[in-house]
């Protein structure tokens, strides 16, 4: 039996089509209380999702450990149990990169059946049988159902944002215009991070500043008034506008918004472009729509299962 199965290799987490999720960094060392992140490959031990582990800024990921780690350790978590299943990935990489690496990135993964993959004390064979890479930002248009027609998909992750006009006909996007902006929510976190810090004297971690954004921030008790944040938030937001909106018809386009930045800044698009949305479970969007695009093109394998489309 073939299973379709989707991860999206984000810069800041991993993410699965089952809504599965983990930091995408590993560690030499283990500082948990259990195995549950501990995989070993090719006879050596990775915690993987760990925090304060290693992960990476590289633009380029392809060929990066952190991808071998998280790939084969998502697999190994969702099919230990069925360790000698077939299956066939889909992934995905900034559209920016996509014409120039979407092959090497296939091959490399395929190379990962040549692994020895211990997970949780059992073996654990990859057996993957194909490898599909899909653009991110387009993804997330498979992920609900739309009419045709043009649509505009901002993809906001952590260290990227992805830009894509697509039209759709008779089910099938073609991509008309793309950027990858490397000014995902990260910037805007380490922006806040560093003032605050500044401002009381503290050392909080990047991790810190979702939380302050959105639920406020407190010291020693005492709410704090956060409009010094004010101006730092409206800085990354016009330049990333300033971009956008000299290159894209925003005006008469519906704009889908996803990835992890769209629910922090959905609220602000809205009101800023009437016109757009926040997709349902935007943090996912994109991986759900690599694996419906599976489901489309590998969908005759699957015993008992209609296409997608």
């Amino acid at each position: 039996m073939v299973t379709i199965e989707a991860i999206d290799h984000g810069y800041w987490n991993t993410k699965d089509h089952l809504r599965k999720i983990f930091k995408s960094t590993y560690s030499r060392a283990d500082n948990s209380l259990s195995n549950k992140n501990k995989i070993i490959i090719n006879g050596e031990t990775y915690y993987f999702g760990v925090e304060d582990g290693i992960r990476t800024g590289d633009v380029d990921k392809t060929d990066n450990l952190i991808t071998k780690i998280t790939t084969l350790a998502d697999l190994a978590m969702n099919n230990i149990n069925q360790p000698n299943k077939e299956r066939i990935l889909v992934v995905g990489l900034p559209i920016s990169q996509y014409n120039q690496k979407k092959d090497k990135l296939a091959e490399i993964i395929m190379q990962y059946n040549e692994c020895e993959v211990i997970y949780q004390g059992k073996k654990f064979n990859p057996n993957i049988k194909d490898v599909c890479v899909f653009a991110q930002g387009v993804g997330s248009v498979f992920n609900i159902g739309i009419d045709d027609g043009e649509y505009i998909s901002f993809d906001i992750g952590s260290y990227t944002i992805n830009v894509v006009l697509v039209e759709i006909i008779n089910g099938i996007p073609y991509i008309k215009k793309y950027n990858t902006w490397y000014d995902g929510i990260m910037i805007l976190f380490d922006k806040i991070i560093k003032e605050v810090n500044k401002k009381y004297d503290l050392n909080l971690g990047i991790e810190f500043a979702e939380r302050i954004l959105t639920k406020g921030l407190s010291v020693y008790g005492e709410i704090q008034n956060t409009d010094f944040l004010k101006p730092i938030l409206r800085d990354y937001l016009e330049n990333i506008f300033s971009k956008f909106k000299p290159n894209y018809p925003h005006a008469i386009t519906p704009i889908l918004l996803s990835g992890g930045g769209a629910n922090l800044l959905g609220g602000i698009f809205v009101n800023c472009f009437n016109n757009s949305m926040v997709l349902p479970d935007a943090i996912y969007a994109n991986v759900i729509g690599y694996r419906n695009f599976g489901l489309q093109k590998y969908g005759y394998l699957l015993e008992g299962r209609c296409r997608y489309a």
